[in-house]
């Protein structure tokens, strides 16, 4: 009977100690911890790939110092601190491939500036006057692809309708553009990317990017070329605003709607101006207190060497354009 006792005893410790690490497992599941000091971005890299069960890759220097503490916090949390620590910016990309090798040489043109002729991007980055201004970072894989049968129903001109629908970026052959005879189901960019590529025969891996920040120069007249954006479907970029809007948390989003309605009517407001007027406007924007808050929030997760540095850049070019 003692021996009985003891045994029930000895399972239900055994038991007890096999839940507590699976759920110290099941709930550390896809956190990332990083505790770097002056340690390669190579490393850092491997580590969050390993952590987040996802691909990443970046056109930094590999063997770049960087400082970074993170403890178990979401993917993308620890994406935005990598990027504010290394001044660079995350973005998620989909390879897309007739095969193997294809997929390969797909992935290698993810770091060049721009892809080579057999290789074309696809993305459509949300114009200033419409973007979702957010503390928190929001997650385009769970963006909802609304799917509509294009007039030419081919991998490209589904791809082009994807690229509306979220923040992402879709590299494939420029070659390889097979019929879809049945449209996929509506769902998550993720998804329906998944399906795209199977009814193609074809093959797709899920990148994030980090990539370095450089600003590209303005265009002769002080302004940025608008054709991209006068030909898009507003309808389904105002459904990826919003669907962006709700992923917030609860308290924000209804702030983040007004702050949107306002920002549209803004630049709707300086369609007839010139471009001196427009710029003037548009400084006057980025120095509100709302914009100044969002850019502060960013500079939270910077080292304090990188924020006396950018308050320098920012000074020195307030006296350029002073002319002191």
């Amino acid at each position: 009977m003692a021996r009985s006792r003891s045994f029930w005893l000895y399972l239900l410790l055994v038991l007890l100690v096999l839940t507590n690490v699976a759920y110290y497992l099941i709930s550390g599941w896809g956190l990332i911890t990083v505790h770097a000091q002056d340690q390669p971005l190579k490393d850092i890299v491997r580590s969050i790939e390993r952590q987040g069960h996802v691909t990443l890759v970046t056109n930094i220097d590999p063997e770049r110092k960087v400082n970074m503490w993170v403890t178990k916090v979401p993917l993308l949390e620890a994406l935005e601190t990598l990027a504010a620590v290394t001044d660079s910016r995350w973005s998620l990309l989909y390879v897309l491939a007739p095969n193997g090798d294809k997929l390969k040489e797909g992935l290698a043109q993810i770091t060049k500036p721009e892809p080579t002729p057999d290789w074309k991007r696809q993305a459509v980055p949300l114009p200033p006057f419409v973007s979702v201004q957010s503390t928190e970072p929001i997650d385009p894989r769970v963006m909802r692809w609304r799917v509509e049968a294009p007039a030419t129903p081919n991998l490209q001109e589904y791809l082009t309708q994807g690229s509306l629908s979220a923040d992402v970026a879709f590299y494939f052959p420029t070659d390889w553009n097979p019929a879809i005879a049945k449209p996929p189901s509506s769902d998550t960019i993720q998804n329906v990317v998944k399906n795209l590529a199977a009814t193609a025969a074809g093959m797709n891996r899920e990148v994030f990017f980090l990539s370095e920040m450089r600003r590209q120069p303005l265009p002769e007249g002080g302004e940025r070329p608008r054709e991209m954006w006068q030909n898009l479907d507003f309808g389904r970029i105002d459904e990826r605003v919003l669907q962006q809007i709700a992923q917030l948390p609860q308290e924000e989003q209804k702030e983040a709607r007004q702050a949107y309605d306002a920002r549209k009517a803004f630049f709707a407001s300086m369609a007839n101006l010139t471009p001196e007027q427009r710029r003037e406007k548009m400084r006057e924007f980025f120095q509100s207190p709302e914009n100044q808050e969002r850019m502060e929030s960013r500079d939270a997760r910077r080292t304090p060497e990188q924020r006396a540095s950018r308050n320098a850049r920012y000074t020195a070019g307030k006296a350029a354009a002073k002319g002191q």
